[in-house]
């Protein structure tokens, strides 16, 4: 039932100032389930928002901290591993690289995607 990976689907190209959005995930606080939510950027930085959600499985009203869920792969042991990176109102391409913590003990940047 839960949503496995996010998707970063743009509405339209985001070429000449105009909104666009990616999907991100939040998870409610109530009942934890993991659901998609529209977070909107403009000329490549994504806009400052404090979205507020009404759950589709418990129906409760929160103010939500979307997410993305991404994999990397670590530069010292080579497993891939998931890392989860807020939504913050950034440049986009900010989000291909990330500063990660590996189960190995490595502790440092990595590709992300």
């Amino acid at each position: 039932m839960g949503h496995k990976q996010s998707r970063t689907t743009d509405n339209i190209p985001s070429s000449s100032g105009e909104t666009s959005f990616k999907l991100f995930e939040y998870q409610c606080s109530k009942c934890r389930a993991k659901r998609p939510i529209q977070y909107f950027h403009r000329n490549g930085k994504f806009l400052p928002q404090t979205p507020r959600v009404v759950c589709g499985e418990c129906n409760t009203s929160v103010v939500v901290e979307p997410f993305k869920t991404v994999e990397y792969g670590c530069p010292a042991c080579k497993r891939w591993q998931k890392v989860r990176l807020p939504a913050r109102p950034l440049p986009l391409n900010m989000y291909n690289v990330s500063v990660v913590s590996c189960n190995c003990g490595y502790k440092g940047e990595a590709t992300v995607g």
